[in-house]
């Protein structure tokens, strides 16, 4: 399993963070976390049931049959397509 110490710094610290507000964890291309990622992130779900926390992770499209399957339950998938032109546009405009 992922480092206990380290999973359970990571529990203690969202936990006490999520007690001031809500939490919102992003993780960025899961696809390229070793076997120890979907570990802590099971680790964090059981620690962390009852905390106002939210976990959203993202993963290339030709790998999420792979993660789903290693993360299991808790999981959902919503799949997001391309902005169109005028979307990115838009967004460029308002930086």
């Amino acid at each position: 399993m992922a480092s206990q110490r380290a999973c359970e710094a990571v529990a203690g610290f969202l936990q006490r963070l999520s007690r001031e507000q809500p939490v919102l964890l992003v993780l960025d291309d899961l696809h390229h976390g070793g076997e120890s990622t979907p570990e802590a992130l099971h680790f964090l779900l059981d620690r962390l049931t009852n905390e106002p926390l939210l976990i959203i992770g993202t993963v290339a499209s030709d790998r999420v049959d792979d993660v789903l399957t290693l993360l299991g339950r808790s999981t959902e998938e919503l799949t997001l397509g391309p902005l169109p032109p005028s979307a990115v546009a838009e967004l460029a405009r308002r930086l």
